[in-house]
């Protein structure tokens, strides 16, 4: 089969030159000598200049789209049902046969994205409430305030990969109302999809534990990681007030001064009146204050990324975890590599971490105690 010449585009000015010497009554041939065009095109050029914007071919049809408005209306209406739907099962939900460049493309144009679902701790309006009420409290302290706050936590580290969350679809930017659970008003903002509540994948405690870490830092100092043992005088054998009550016996004095803040977690262990008593206690006689932190708010402690970076060097430095059975020696190296990480990590890096906390209060506040990027 012979091969097919597309054919050719003209510039604008070079049409407008045709046009120019056709109106002058020049020759079909000699304005192809002229302007290097086939004389069968000049006639074509010359007459369809007055319908052409600013002497630019008319855009082509091109290949009819194989996604009909039914199809298209179809695919919107499934994911508003249900964002977390599959590619696979979207095609197989569409009347026409296409295949998933061809969906792909759709929704982009329709500024629709298929990401990776957030992961957030179940929120209430409650929750909410008190995390919005905490925000406003501190949204004015200066950088310095924060520079003498010391965050605390613990983590459960596992020895195989904890589950990877989904995918959900979600629009770049859409106008959403967000009610206000303090002052019930309502009022409209401006921000991602993915942020949604809907679109959240809450996460569920465990109920099983693999190594629980307890740490604290501040902009300067951090204590060394402690692995936590369960508790033997327990009924269950594990983590208990006594426990937490020995950690930060041991370790509080070696990183607080007077002047400084504690960030207290909110897990029930760290709410026992035994805890409780002796911080607030200890924290009186030696001038440091302790912080109320809001519940459900991981987004809002800079440890959490510190968590990530030790898990991080753990699965990039020590990848026969993965592999090891569940023996008392995969467990200690496990310990010994998360005390390792924890360690390397800079201090530049723990001071940039606390520097965020005027910007994550923000981003608390915009969301109205709901969810937020961080």
């Amino acid at each position: 089969m012979p091969r097919i010449e597309r054919k050719p585009h003209w510039s604008p000015h070079k049409r407008t030159r045709i046009r120019m010497m056709y109106e002058q009554g020049y020759t079909r041939k000699e304005i192809a000598l002229k302007e290097r065009v086939p004389p069968g095109s000049i006639y074509g050029i010359a007459t369809r200049y007055t319908q052409q914007i600013s002497a630019r071919s008319q855009t082509r049809p091109g290949r009819p789209p194989k996604l009909t408005e039914y199809d298209k209306r179809h695919i919107r209406r499934l994911i508003r049902e249900n964002p977390f739907i599959t590619n696979q099962r979207l095609l197989s939900m569409v009347p026409t046969r296409v295949c998933v460049n061809t969906l792909t493309s759709y929704l982009k144009s329709e500024g629709i994205q298929h990401k990776s679902v957030l992961r957030r701790p179940k929120l209430t309006p409650e929750a909410a409430a008190k995390r919005l009420r905490f925000a406003q409290e501190h949204a004015q302290k200066p950088i310095s305030y924060w520079l003498q706050v010391f965050f605390s936590d613990e983590v459960t580290i596992e020895k195989n990969n904890a589950g990877r969350p989904g995918w959900v679809f979600c629009c770049r930017v859409s106008l959403v109302a967000i009610t206000s659970t303090c002052d019930c008003s309502t009022t409209n903002a401006l921000k991602g999809e993915r942020l949604d509540r809907d679109k959240v994948q809450a996460i569920a405690k465990r109920s099983t534990i693999a190594l629980m870490f307890w740490g604290a830092f501040g902009a300067f100092k951090r204590t060394t990681l402690c692995a936590l043992q369960g508790d033997p005088d327990s009924a269950r054998h594990g983590i208990t007030g006594r426990v937490i009550l020995e950690t930060l016996q041991s370790e509080l004095p070696t990183i607080l001064e007077p002047g400084c803040v504690f960030m207290q977690d909110n897990a029930p262990v760290h709410r026992s009146h035994l805890v409780q008593r002796w911080l607030r206690n200890w924290a009186r006689e030696n001038g440091i204050r302790i912080m109320d932190w809001p519940p459900y708010s991981p987004d809002l402690n800079p440890i959490e990324n510190i968590w990530k970076l030790v898990k991080q060097k753990i699965v990039e430095r020590y990848p026969e975890l993965q592999e090891m059975p569940q023996t008392a020696a995969a467990f200690d190296l496990l310990e010994k590599a998360a005390v390792e990480a924890w360690e390397e990590i800079r201090d530049e890096v723990l001071e940039n971490l606390v520097r965020t906390m005027p910007h994550r209060i923000e981003a608390v506040i915009r969301a109205r105690g709901w969810y937020t990027k961080y």
